[in-house]
């Protein structure tokens, strides 16, 4: 029954934190994505969009950002930082959102 399946799979599910040092192969992450562009969303309007990024200096640039809004979000009631204030998308961007 699909039903069991889904949920022994979410029982077996596991986050990781460590992580190999080599890349992972494109086609693997090619693969990924499409089966995540298959997902359902409400209206079938899919409103998410992928970035690949490679460059080691911009993924450790968007951590840092991302880990001070997620700091943020967890210590206040109110939107993280980062989001409010679109310092992701400027980093990500070179300009501030409107």
């Amino acid at each position: 029954m699909i039903k069991g399946s889904v949920l022994d799979l979410a029982k077996r599910r596991r986050s990781i934190r460590k992580f190999r040092a080599e890349p992972v192969p494109l086609e693997d992450i090619v693969y990924a994505v499409e089966t995540a562009l298959e997902a359902p969303s409400g209206a079938n309007r899919q409103p998410w969009r992928f970035v690949l990024i490679s460059d080691p200096g911009l993924k450790s640039m968007i951590r840092r950002i991302c880990e001070a809004s997620e700091k943020k979000l967890h210590s206040s009631p109110g939107l993280p930082a980062g989001l409010e204030n679109g310092l992701l998308r400027e980093a990500l961007l070179g300009r501030r959102s409107s």
